[in-house]
Parts: structure tokens; sequence; C-alpha cells
């Protein structure tokens, strides 16, 4: 036996009636034909007047077919309070559908919105695939796909399967075991994706195009990327993702923070060269709101502790030119006791040897080994040696961070 109420409302949301019934069996059609039969046995009402009604079921076990409804933009199905409401099957073909308090084993919607709210679902299937077989015009059911929109508050669903492109996908305060985009041939669009205020998914594969995606608040165990997925915004905030596959840099069209984090999830154990390109990406972001010399350094010394190529060619780099540096202060002071430049070929020769004895000394006193062999002539050279020296010791502490640094975080 079903029993059921329907309230029928005017605007304002003024209740115009109070119709309750109950029928024999368990399945219960929803269609133009249903609504009319009932308005007209009721002579205060009129369908013009009728701007939605909702229907409270009580039950222990109900199958409902909603089939091309079309008399008013919603359908809203909640369960009666003093009841159970066990919904086996829903399979709709309506503009808008409203789903409060019901438990229900199977969801399958062609062609709808839904607002699934307060309800434990076992499997959800929005699946809009068949239905675009009907349309002769693509371009007819990109319009149509437009305005679909998922909102999910408060449920608790065991797997929900998306076979459309959606306008909005909405999930708040819900725990979701899996949801997955399944289609083979087209490419799904969504333009706002949001879950956030304590939802927790334990499994999700991002199998279509995304303009927005916003995490708030939220915990994903598994989030999978395929050739398919495209992000075009994404921001993250309060929450944690435990695993991520298949991401990488071609999917999003920005570079941000969050998105170099999922990088970093899902090249670890698969790409060791991206791993550590997305581990130097967030670095230079976190260093960027330092001072522009500190960040200069640590990103041309050591690239950040990632990049310990880039301290050996800095270090080289600064032995030569501390050696030119040495050579051209002797230049100078040689210069200044009054000597001229004489360019023969023996004087050309002694320059290069004194040259490379001033790179040499240079190598010394950066790595401090300080042979002894070969001192500076004046004080201005000491003062720079001394410098050096100080400097060495910092890039050769710094190098082994680098080394040591890779290894651990890895």
């Amino acid at each position: 036996m079903i029993n059921f109420l329907i309230r029928f409302y005017g605007s304002d949301n003024k209740i115009l009636y109070n119709f309750r019934n109950g029928i024999k069996g368990r399945v219960l059609l929803i269609n133009n034909e249903f609504i009319n039969s009932i308005i007209k046995n009721i002579d205060t009402l009129n369908i013009s007047d009728i701007i939605c009604w909702d229907m409270y079921i009580k039950c222990e076990s109900i199958d409902i077919i909603i089939d091309n409804y079309d008399l008013t933009d919603n359908v809203c199905l909640l369960k009666a309070s003093d009841g159970e409401a066990n919904v086996n099957l829903i399979n709709s073909k309506s503009s808008s559908l409203h789903f409060v308090g019901l438990n229900i084993n199977l969801i399958q919607t062609f062609d709808s919105s839904i607002l699934l709210a307060d309800c434990i679902v076992t499997n959800f299937d929005l699946n809009i695939e068949n239905f675009m077989n009907e349309l002769e015009n693509a371009n007819i059911y990109k319009k149509k796909y437009e305005s679909y929109i998922l909102d999910i508050r408060n449920s608790i669903i065991k797997d929900l399967s998306i076979y459309s492109s959606i306008k909005n996908l909405n999930i708040q305060e819900s725990t979701i075991h899996n949801i997955e985009f399944r289609s083979s041939n087209n490419k799904f669009h969504i333009n706002n994706m949001s879950i956030w205020n304590g939802t927790t998914l334990n499994f999700i594969r991002l199998n279509c195009e995304i303009d927005k995606f916003n995490l708030e608040d939220s915990d994903i165990t598994k989030l999978y990327f395929t050739s398919l997925s495209k992000v075009h915004a994404f921001t993250i905030n309060k929450s944690y993702i435990e695993r991520v596959f298949g991401c990488d840099r071609n999917i999003f069209d920005f570079e941000s923070i969050d998105v170099w984090k999922l990088i970093k999830k899902s090249s670890f154990n698969d790409n060791e060269e991206l791993y550590y390109d997305s581990c130097y990406k967030i670095a230079q972001i976190e260093s960027s709101k330092n001072s522009k010399v500190i960040d200069w350094f640590y990103r041309n010394s050591i690239g950040y502790g990632y990049k310990p190529s880039k301290a050996i060619i800095f270090i080289s780099c600064c032995i030569f030119s501390f050696g030119f540096i040495y050579s051209l202060i002797d230049l100078i002071y040689y210069l200044i006791e009054g000597n001229k430049l004489v360019f023969t070929c023996e004087s050309l020769k002694y320059s290069f040897k004194q040259l490379v004895n001033r790179i040499y000394f240079s190598g010394i006193t950066f790595t401090t080994t300080g042979y002894g062999d070969i001192s500076p002539s004046n004080y201005i050279t000491k003062y720079i040696a001394i410098v050096e020296a100080c400097l060495g010791v910092t890039m050769f502490s710094l190098l082994i961070y680098s080394l040591t640094k890779r290894h651990f975080d890895k």
C-alpha cells in the first residue's frame, strides 16, 4: 500500500490544497495525466493556479516512474514525517526533480536537473546519453545540458554515475563512495563543480572538462585524471586529497600552488623528474613572498633545494668570476703604479698565465683549501678573498642540503 500527500502551491508559496490518497501495489506513475486526474476531482483547484507541488510518501517499498511530466517546473518527493519511504526505482524524464529524506536503491534520470537532500542512495545514474540519441541535432543537445544542475546535500551515496554534461555539480555535507563520468565517445563538460562543507569522497574519476573546480573543507581519498580531463580554474581550501593519479601540467590552463601540489602527489611513484619539477615550482611560488634578492639567490644557487645541478653551475660561475675580479684588480694596480700596457706575444702569454693563476687561487679560496702557494698581493684582494671563502662555505653547505633534501623528501 502506498500512502501519499500532495500539497499544491500557488503564488507566494501559499498552499492551495492538500490531497491525501492511497493506492495498492508498489508502482506509482507520475505524469501529466496523473496530476490532471487529481485536479479534475478538486472543484476549487485549477491547473493555471498551481505554481508547484510536492508529494510526501509513506510506504515500505515503492517503484516510482516519472514519465514526460511538464505541467510544472519541479517534481518534489519527500518522506512523510510519520513513516518510511524506501524507493527502489525512479525512472525520470522531467525538467527538475527534488528528493528529500528518501532511502533510494536506484535512481535513473533522463533529461533532468536534480536536488537530492537528506537521502541515502545506493546507485544513482544521471543518464542523458541514451536520450541524446533521440536528438537529431547535436547543437540542441549542447543547449539542453547547459541548464542541467545536480545538487546533493547532506546525503549518502554509494555509486554516482554521470553520463552527460551538466551546468553545475554541487556536493555539500555528503558522503559519496564512488563518482564516475562514464563516456567513451563524448567529452563531458561541467561549468561549475563545487565540493564543500564537510563532504567526503572515496573515489572520483574526472573524465570531463571543468571550467571551475572548487574544493573546500572536504576530503578525497582517490582522485583520478584521464586523457579527457581538462580544468580551467581550480581552487582548494582546507581540504585534503590523499592520492592523485594521472595528473600532469597539460590538464590545467594555469599554474598555481594547488595545481603543482596535485601534480606532485600524482608523480610521486611514477615520474621522478616531474615530481622534483613540481617540488621546485611549489618552492618557487612560496619563496616569491620573500625579498627579491633572497629569492633570486635561492632559485639560482640550488634551485630551492631540488636542483643540485644549479649549485654546481653557480659554484663554477663564482670561481671564474672571482678569478677575473682578481685579475682586474691586479691590472688596475699595475696601471696605477705608472706602468703601460704592452701588447706583445710574450706579454699576452704572461697575462693569460696570470689569469689562470688567479682562477686557481679563486678555486682554492672558494673551496677553503688554501695551499698557500699563491696569496693576495693587496688589501682589496685580501678582503674579496674573505668574502669568497665565506660564500664558498655557504654554497657547499647548500649543495649538501640540496642533495639530502631530494633524498629525504622522496
